[in-house]
């Protein structure tokens, strides 16, 4: 399963983007698993890293 979550930004990503990723995977003879992509700006990412890294910087 893919799925796409949107944190402070607008929801762009189009669901053919999905489709194009489930047929890359199988193409490549690979089982489709969990795939999750956080699209967020900064801040969002910032907070991630404090709270679940503990550390106080960027990355991406």
């Amino acid at each position: 399963m893919i799925q796409f979550f949107y944190e402070s930004l607008p929801e762009s990503v189009s669901t053919d983007y999905k489709k194009w990723l489930e047929d890359l995977i199988l193409s490549e003879g690979k089982k489709l698993g969990e795939i999750n992509y956080i699209f967020c700006d900064d801040e969002y990412l910032l907070k991630i890293n404090q709270d679940y890294l503990q550390h106080d910087y960027y990355t991406d």
